[in-house]
Protein backbone atom coordinates (compact mmCIF):
# COMPACT_ATOMS: atom_id res chain seq x y z
CA UNK A 1 0.00 0.00 0.00
CA UNK A 2 1.45 3.34 -1.02
CA UNK A 3 0.94 6.33 1.32
CA UNK A 4 -1.66 8.33 -0.47
CA UNK A 5 -1.46 12.02 -0.79
CA UNK A 6 -3.81 13.35 -3.43
CA UNK A 7 -2.64 12.10 -6.79
CA UNK A 8 -1.05 8.92 -5.43
CA UNK A 9 -2.74 5.56 -5.80
CA UNK A 10 -3.25 2.43 -3.75
CA UNK A 11 -2.81 -1.11 -5.03
CA UNK A 12 -3.55 -3.79 -2.51
CA UNK A 13 -3.86 -7.56 -2.65
CA UNK A 14 -5.86 -9.84 -0.41
CA UNK A 15 -5.32 -13.61 -0.80
CA UNK A 16 -9.05 -14.16 -1.35
CA UNK A 17 -10.06 -10.95 -3.14
CA UNK A 18 -9.54 -9.80 -6.71
CA UNK A 19 -6.64 -7.47 -7.39
CA UNK A 20 -8.11 -3.98 -7.08
CA UNK A 21 -6.59 -0.68 -8.10
CA UNK A 22 -8.10 2.61 -7.02
CA UNK A 23 -6.13 5.56 -8.38
CA UNK A 24 -6.80 9.15 -9.27
CA UNK A 25 -8.32 9.52 -12.69
CA UNK A 26 -9.67 5.98 -12.86
CA UNK A 27 -13.26 5.53 -14.08
CA UNK A 28 -15.75 3.28 -12.27
CA UNK A 29 -19.41 2.53 -12.60
CA UNK A 30 -21.34 3.22 -9.43
CA UNK A 31 -21.61 -0.44 -8.45
CA UNK A 32 -17.96 -1.21 -9.29
CA UNK A 33 -16.66 1.67 -7.18
CA UNK A 34 -18.75 0.58 -4.22
CA UNK A 35 -17.53 -3.02 -4.65
CA UNK A 36 -13.90 -1.88 -4.79
CA UNK A 37 -14.29 0.15 -1.59
CA UNK A 38 -16.00 -2.76 0.18
CA UNK A 39 -13.27 -5.21 -0.85
CA UNK A 40 -10.62 -2.74 0.32
CA UNK A 41 -12.42 -2.41 3.64
CA UNK A 42 -12.51 -6.18 4.14
CA UNK A 43 -8.92 -6.71 3.00
CA UNK A 44 -7.49 -3.92 5.23
CA UNK A 45 -10.01 -4.63 8.00
CA UNK A 46 -11.39 -1.18 8.59
CA UNK A 47 -14.85 0.38 8.58
CA UNK A 48 -15.78 3.17 6.18
CA UNK A 49 -18.56 5.72 6.00
CA UNK A 50 -20.06 7.92 3.27
CA UNK A 51 -20.57 11.42 4.69
CA UNK A 52 -21.38 12.93 1.31
CA UNK A 53 -23.16 11.37 -1.69
CA UNK A 54 -25.22 13.18 -4.32
CA UNK A 55 -25.60 13.28 -8.11
CA UNK A 56 -22.25 15.01 -8.62
CA UNK A 57 -19.89 13.59 -6.00
CA UNK A 58 -19.29 10.78 -3.56
CA UNK A 59 -16.93 10.83 -0.60
CA UNK A 60 -15.71 7.73 1.28
CA UNK A 61 -14.07 8.24 4.67
CA UNK A 62 -12.70 6.06 7.42
CA UNK A 63 -15.19 5.64 10.26
CA UNK A 64 -12.50 7.08 12.57
CA UNK A 65 -12.42 10.37 10.68
CA UNK A 66 -13.43 12.27 13.82
CA UNK A 67 -10.37 10.83 15.54
CA UNK A 68 -8.15 12.29 12.85
CA UNK A 69 -7.86 9.42 10.38
CA UNK A 70 -6.98 10.73 6.92
CA UNK A 71 -8.07 7.73 4.79
CA UNK A 72 -10.28 8.99 1.99
CA UNK A 73 -11.53 8.26 -1.53
CA UNK A 74 -13.34 11.05 -3.35
CA UNK A 75 -14.96 10.70 -6.79
CA UNK A 76 -16.95 13.02 -9.04
CA UNK A 77 -19.67 12.18 -11.55
CA UNK A 78 -19.02 12.25 -15.28
CA UNK A 79 -21.02 11.33 -18.37
CA UNK A 80 -19.31 9.13 -20.96
CA UNK A 81 -21.26 7.84 -23.97
CA UNK A 82 -24.52 8.84 -22.25
CA UNK A 83 -23.59 6.72 -19.24
CA UNK A 84 -23.11 8.16 -15.76
CA UNK A 85 -19.81 7.07 -14.21
CA UNK A 86 -17.54 8.06 -11.32
CA UNK A 87 -14.00 9.35 -11.74
CA UNK A 88 -11.67 9.10 -8.76
CA UNK A 89 -10.28 12.54 -7.86
CA UNK A 90 -8.62 12.04 -4.47
CA UNK A 91 -7.10 8.95 -2.85
CA UNK A 92 -5.61 9.11 0.64
CA UNK A 93 -4.64 5.49 1.33
CA UNK A 94 -2.88 5.89 4.67
CA UNK A 95 -4.67 5.15 7.95
CA UNK A 96 -3.32 6.90 11.05
CA UNK A 97 -5.97 5.43 13.35
CA UNK A 98 -4.62 1.87 13.42
CA UNK A 99 -4.63 0.44 16.94
CA UNK A 100 -6.43 3.38 18.47
CA UNK A 101 -9.71 1.50 18.79
CA UNK A 102 -11.16 -1.88 17.96
CA UNK A 103 -13.30 -1.05 14.98
CA UNK A 104 -16.34 -3.19 14.14
CA UNK A 105 -16.04 -4.77 10.70
CA UNK A 106 -19.38 -3.66 9.39
CA UNK A 107 -18.54 -4.29 5.72
CA UNK A 108 -18.42 -8.06 6.20
CA UNK A 109 -21.99 -7.88 7.51
CA UNK A 110 -23.30 -5.60 4.78
CA UNK A 111 -25.73 -7.20 2.35
CA UNK A 112 -24.15 -5.59 -0.72
CA UNK A 113 -20.81 -7.28 0.04
CA UNK A 114 -22.26 -10.60 1.20
CA UNK A 115 -24.60 -11.00 -1.77
CA UNK A 116 -21.68 -10.33 -4.11
CA UNK A 117 -19.04 -12.65 -2.61
CA UNK A 118 -21.08 -15.55 -1.19
CA UNK A 119 -22.13 -16.92 -4.65
CA UNK A 120 -18.43 -16.94 -5.58
CA UNK A 121 -17.50 -19.35 -2.78
CA UNK A 122 -20.57 -21.56 -2.34
CA UNK A 123 -23.91 -22.58 -3.84
CA UNK A 124 -26.81 -21.30 -1.73
CA UNK A 125 -29.96 -23.44 -1.88
CA UNK A 126 -33.22 -23.56 0.05
CA UNK A 127 -31.75 -26.12 2.48
CA UNK A 128 -28.54 -24.12 3.08
CA UNK A 129 -28.14 -23.15 6.72
CA UNK A 130 -27.12 -19.56 7.57
CA UNK A 131 -24.35 -21.07 9.68
CA UNK A 132 -22.85 -22.55 6.50
CA UNK A 133 -22.54 -19.02 5.09
CA UNK A 134 -20.96 -17.83 8.35
CA UNK A 135 -18.42 -20.68 8.26
CA UNK A 136 -17.59 -20.10 4.58
CA UNK A 137 -16.91 -16.39 5.11
CA UNK A 138 -14.81 -17.10 8.20
CA UNK A 139 -12.69 -19.70 6.37
CA UNK A 140 -12.25 -17.63 3.20
CA UNK A 141 -11.96 -14.07 4.54
CA UNK A 142 -11.29 -14.53 8.29
CA UNK A 143 -14.34 -12.37 8.96
CA UNK A 144 -17.15 -12.97 11.43
CA UNK A 145 -20.65 -12.53 10.01
CA UNK A 146 -23.63 -12.38 12.35
CA UNK A 147 -26.48 -14.85 11.99
CA UNK A 148 -29.09 -12.26 10.96
CA UNK A 149 -26.91 -10.99 8.11
CA UNK A 150 -26.25 -14.53 6.88
CA UNK A 151 -29.95 -15.41 7.07
CA UNK A 152 -30.95 -12.31 5.08
CA UNK A 153 -28.25 -13.01 2.50
CA UNK A 154 -29.53 -16.56 2.03
CA UNK A 155 -33.11 -15.35 1.58
CA UNK A 156 -32.12 -12.86 -1.13
CA UNK A 157 -29.82 -15.27 -3.00
CA UNK A 158 -32.40 -18.09 -2.98
CA UNK A 159 -35.05 -15.74 -4.34
CA UNK A 160 -32.68 -14.49 -7.03
CA UNK A 161 -31.80 -18.05 -7.98
CA UNK A 162 -35.48 -18.95 -8.31
CA UNK A 163 -36.02 -16.02 -10.68
CA UNK A 164 -32.92 -16.98 -12.66
CA UNK A 165 -33.97 -20.60 -13.08
CA UNK A 166 -37.52 -19.56 -14.02
CA UNK A 167 -36.11 -17.29 -16.72
CA UNK A 168 -33.88 -20.12 -17.99
CA UNK A 169 -36.80 -22.55 -18.19
CA UNK A 170 -38.85 -20.02 -20.15
CA UNK A 171 -36.09 -20.03 -22.79
CA UNK A 172 -36.09 -23.82 -23.13
CA UNK A 173 -38.34 -23.93 -26.27
CA UNK A 174 -36.02 -21.48 -28.01
CA UNK A 175 -33.00 -23.57 -27.03
CA UNK A 176 -34.58 -26.77 -28.36
CA UNK A 177 -35.47 -25.06 -31.62
CA UNK A 178 -31.89 -23.84 -32.04
CA UNK A 179 -30.62 -27.34 -31.20
CA UNK A 180 -32.78 -28.90 -33.91
CA UNK A 181 -31.70 -26.28 -36.45
CA UNK A 182 -28.04 -27.05 -35.75
CA UNK A 183 -28.67 -30.83 -35.69
CA UNK A 184 -31.70 -31.59 -37.90
CA UNK A 185 -32.04 -35.19 -36.66
CA UNK A 186 -31.61 -34.38 -32.97
CA UNK A 187 -34.56 -35.86 -31.08
CA UNK A 188 -36.10 -33.58 -28.44
CA UNK A 189 -39.36 -33.47 -26.53
CA UNK A 190 -40.59 -30.78 -24.16
CA UNK A 191 -43.60 -31.49 -21.95
CA UNK A 192 -45.43 -28.66 -20.19
CA UNK A 193 -48.51 -28.25 -18.03
CA UNK A 194 -51.03 -25.66 -19.31
CA UNK A 195 -52.86 -23.23 -17.04
CA UNK A 196 -56.31 -22.33 -18.32
CA UNK A 197 -56.79 -19.25 -16.17
CA UNK A 198 -53.76 -17.17 -17.18
CA UNK A 199 -52.93 -18.76 -20.55
CA UNK A 200 -49.40 -19.81 -19.58
CA UNK A 201 -47.60 -23.15 -19.33
CA UNK A 202 -45.34 -24.63 -16.65
CA UNK A 203 -42.29 -26.73 -17.43
CA UNK A 204 -42.66 -30.42 -16.54
CA UNK A 205 -40.19 -32.59 -18.48
CA UNK A 206 -37.67 -32.43 -21.32
CA UNK A 207 -35.88 -35.20 -23.25
CA UNK A 208 -32.82 -34.80 -25.53
CA UNK A 209 -31.02 -37.35 -27.70
CA UNK A 210 -28.38 -35.84 -30.04
CA UNK A 211 -27.91 -37.04 -33.60
CA UNK A 212 -24.39 -38.22 -32.74
CA UNK A 213 -25.75 -40.57 -30.09
CA UNK A 214 -28.20 -42.14 -32.52
CA UNK A 215 -25.46 -42.81 -35.07
CA UNK A 216 -22.85 -43.93 -32.52
CA UNK A 217 -25.01 -46.56 -30.82
CA UNK A 218 -25.19 -48.53 -34.08
CA UNK A 219 -21.44 -49.26 -33.84
CA UNK A 220 -21.31 -49.60 -30.02
CA UNK A 221 -21.86 -52.65 -27.89
CA UNK A 222 -25.61 -53.18 -27.70
CA UNK A 223 -25.61 -52.38 -24.02
CA UNK A 224 -26.71 -49.37 -21.97
CA UNK A 225 -26.74 -48.32 -18.34
CA UNK A 226 -29.66 -46.35 -16.89
CA UNK A 227 -29.58 -44.18 -13.79
CA UNK A 228 -30.85 -40.92 -12.32
CA UNK A 229 -29.52 -38.24 -10.01
CA UNK A 230 -31.03 -35.30 -8.16
CA UNK A 231 -30.35 -31.80 -9.48
CA UNK A 232 -29.18 -29.14 -7.01
CA UNK A 233 -31.14 -26.17 -8.33
CA UNK A 234 -33.91 -24.19 -6.66
CA UNK A 235 -36.61 -26.43 -8.12
CA UNK A 236 -36.64 -30.11 -7.15
CA UNK A 237 -35.82 -31.95 -10.37
CA UNK A 238 -34.12 -35.18 -11.40
CA UNK A 239 -31.72 -35.90 -14.25
CA UNK A 240 -32.18 -39.29 -15.97
CA UNK A 241 -29.32 -40.66 -18.08
CA UNK A 242 -28.66 -43.43 -20.60
CA UNK A 243 -24.99 -44.36 -21.13
CA UNK A 244 -23.28 -46.99 -23.29
CA UNK A 245 -19.71 -48.21 -23.90
CA UNK A 246 -18.05 -47.77 -27.31
CA UNK A 247 -15.55 -50.06 -29.03
CA UNK A 248 -12.64 -48.40 -27.17
CA UNK A 249 -14.21 -49.08 -23.79
CA UNK A 250 -15.10 -45.39 -23.32
CA UNK A 251 -18.38 -44.21 -21.82
CA UNK A 252 -20.75 -42.50 -24.26
CA UNK A 253 -23.75 -40.47 -23.13
CA UNK A 254 -26.71 -41.39 -25.30
CA UNK A 255 -29.64 -39.36 -23.99
CA UNK A 256 -30.85 -37.48 -20.95
CA UNK A 257 -34.04 -36.06 -19.50
CA UNK A 258 -34.98 -33.62 -16.76
CA UNK A 259 -38.09 -34.82 -14.91
CA UNK A 260 -39.91 -34.21 -11.64
CA UNK A 261 -38.59 -37.29 -9.79
CA UNK A 262 -37.59 -40.94 -10.22
CA UNK A 263 -41.15 -42.27 -10.28
CA UNK A 264 -42.82 -44.73 -12.63
CA UNK A 265 -44.39 -42.08 -14.89
CA UNK A 266 -41.09 -40.24 -15.29
CA UNK A 267 -39.22 -43.44 -16.17
CA UNK A 268 -41.94 -44.42 -18.66
CA UNK A 269 -41.58 -40.99 -20.27
CA UNK A 270 -37.80 -41.50 -20.51
CA UNK A 271 -37.99 -45.06 -21.91
CA UNK A 272 -40.71 -44.15 -24.41
CA UNK A 273 -38.73 -41.33 -25.98
CA UNK A 274 -35.46 -43.27 -25.71
CA UNK A 275 -36.97 -46.04 -27.82
CA UNK A 276 -38.36 -43.48 -30.30
CA UNK A 277 -34.94 -41.86 -30.75
CA UNK A 278 -32.75 -45.04 -30.89
CA UNK A 279 -34.67 -48.05 -32.22
CA UNK A 280 -31.74 -50.46 -31.64
CA UNK A 281 -32.25 -50.10 -27.89
CA UNK A 282 -35.31 -52.37 -28.16
CA UNK A 283 -32.90 -55.27 -28.86
CA UNK A 284 -30.15 -54.45 -26.39
CA UNK A 285 -29.12 -55.25 -22.81
CA UNK A 286 -29.91 -52.74 -20.07
CA UNK A 287 -28.33 -52.55 -16.60
CA UNK A 288 -29.84 -50.63 -13.69
CA UNK A 289 -29.74 -50.29 -9.90
CA UNK A 290 -33.19 -51.83 -9.31
CA UNK A 291 -34.85 -48.48 -8.62
CA UNK A 292 -38.52 -49.20 -7.83
CA UNK A 293 -39.92 -46.71 -10.32
CA UNK A 294 -37.51 -47.93 -12.99
CA UNK A 295 -38.33 -51.62 -12.52
CA UNK A 296 -42.07 -50.98 -12.79
CA UNK A 297 -41.63 -48.88 -15.96
CA UNK A 298 -39.08 -50.86 -17.97
CA UNK A 299 -41.76 -53.17 -19.44
CA UNK A 300 -42.53 -50.35 -21.86
CA UNK A 301 -39.33 -51.32 -23.73
CA UNK A 302 -40.75 -54.71 -24.66
CA UNK A 303 -39.61 -58.33 -24.18
CA UNK A 304 -36.44 -58.19 -26.32
CA UNK A 305 -34.50 -56.01 -23.86
CA UNK A 306 -32.27 -58.09 -21.58
CA UNK A 307 -32.51 -56.85 -17.97
CA UNK A 308 -29.26 -56.78 -15.98
CA UNK A 309 -28.69 -55.74 -12.36
CA UNK A 310 -25.72 -53.76 -11.08
CA UNK A 311 -23.52 -56.02 -8.92
CA UNK A 312 -22.11 -53.04 -7.06
CA UNK A 313 -25.57 -52.13 -5.77
CA UNK A 314 -26.39 -55.79 -5.00
CA UNK A 315 -23.18 -56.09 -3.00
CA UNK A 316 -23.92 -52.88 -1.09
CA UNK A 317 -27.46 -54.01 -0.22
CA UNK A 318 -26.26 -57.46 0.84
CA UNK A 319 -23.56 -56.05 3.14
CA UNK A 320 -26.01 -53.53 4.57
CA UNK A 321 -28.55 -56.19 5.57
CA UNK A 322 -26.39 -59.25 6.17
CA UNK A 323 -22.87 -57.96 6.88
CA UNK A 324 -19.62 -59.13 5.30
Amino acid sequence: MYPGAAGFFVFYQHPNLTHIMIETGKIFSSSNLQAAIEDWSVAERFKFRVPRRDKTRIDYRCSEQKSGCTWRVYASAKTIDDERVWQVVIVHALHNCMGSTVRPRATANSQSWLQRVVPEIMIVRRDTKPQAIIDAIRMRYSEQVNYQAAEQCKSVLVGARAQQETAQLSLLPVYLQALRLANPFCYTHNETTPHVDDNITTFRRVFICPTQSQLSFITCKQFLAIDGTFLKGFYAQTLLLAVTVDANGQYLLLAWAVVESKNKNAWEYFFRHLSYSILQILNSAMISDRDKGLLSAEDILGPNVTRLLCLHHLKGNFIKHHGQ
